[in-house]
Formats: C-alpha cells, sequence, structure tokens
C-alpha cells in the first residue's frame, strides 16, 4: 500500500501520529516519508528515506512545496483538547479546517486522510469521559461553550 510511495503527515508527535509512523516504518518501505510538525521534540523515528519538517499547516506556501508529488497525505495535526479549544477556537479552526483545506493536491493521483481523533475514548483530548460523568449526574452536555469575547 505505502511501498514506494511518497507519503506526509503533518503530524507524528500526537498519540494518532506516532502510531501511523511507527506502523509504516514497521510495515513498509516508502520511497519518502515527510513529516511535518511544529513540534522539534518527538522525532524519535529514523529511515534513510524520512525527513522532518518543523513546518505548519495553516502555512499553504509550505505545504504546496511538498505536495507535487505526495502520493498519500494524512492530517493529524489537530488541537484536540477541549477545555483549550474552547478558549482558543480561531486556533483550532486554523489549524483543524484551514490546515487540511491547504492540502493541494499535486502531480501525483493523491490519497487524502483526515482523521478526527479526539472522540475516541481514552485519547487524549477525548471528550467521551466528560460526558460520561455530565450524563451520570442526569445533566444535558453543552457541546458548545465559547467564552464572551472580551
Amino acid at each position: 500500500m505505502f511501498d514506494k510511495k511518497s507519503i506526509l503527515i503533518t503530524d507524528s508527535t500526537r498519540p494518532f501520529g506516532k502510531e501511523y509512523v511507527e506502523t509504516v516504518i514497521k510495515s513498509y518501505r516508502p520511497a519518502r516519508l515527510i513529516i511535518f510538525s511544529r513540534d522539534e521534540i518527538g522525532q524519535e523515528f529514523d529511515a534513510p528515506w524520512m525527513c522532518y519538517f518543523i513546518r505548519d499547516v495553516r502555512s499553504k506556501d509550505h505545504l504546496k512545496k511538498v505536495m507535487s508529488d505526495m502520493h498519500n497525505v494524512t492530517h493529524a495535526a489537530v488541537l484536540e483538547q477541549i477545555p483549550v479549544a474552547e478558549y482558543n477556537h480561531i486556533d483550532c479552526i486554523k489549524t483543524n479546517i484551514h490546515g487540511a483545506e491547504n492540502d493541494t493536491v499535486g502531480k501525483c493521483p493523491t490519497c487524502f486522510a483526515v482523521v478526527r481523533y479526539g472522540n475516541v475514548a481514552g485519547s487524549c483530548g477525548s471528550d467521551v469521559p466528560p460526558s460520561q460523568k455530565k450524563i451520570a449526574k442526569d445533566t444535558t452536555p453543552r457541546l458548545f461553550r465559547l467564552p464572551a469575547l472580551i
């Protein structure tokens, strides 16, 4: 599936990204595996066909430069912590939505995968445990609670 393909993943420092990279390294031999991440920590994987870029998915220009010959793009860079997202909703939109919109099609037929990981039970930022607590208290969960703008 990924052998001899060029792959871009937009984050490898979060749980999904780490697992994804580890799976690709153990199971496949891609032509290239490019990691875009704003975090220089978490670059513990090493293979001759890997390349790390400290980049942000919010930068369409940076993505455009590497997208021209990608076969597979996995957009895993997200802001998923619900309490943080409530107070930084504009940053969440820029990363989670505009970051995915910035994935452009290049010369190769490209497969896009956009992952929403935060609702997986037990994952970092999951909204399942807080929702279970609210349900147990017989209260109605509030899906969106934006702070008052100052």
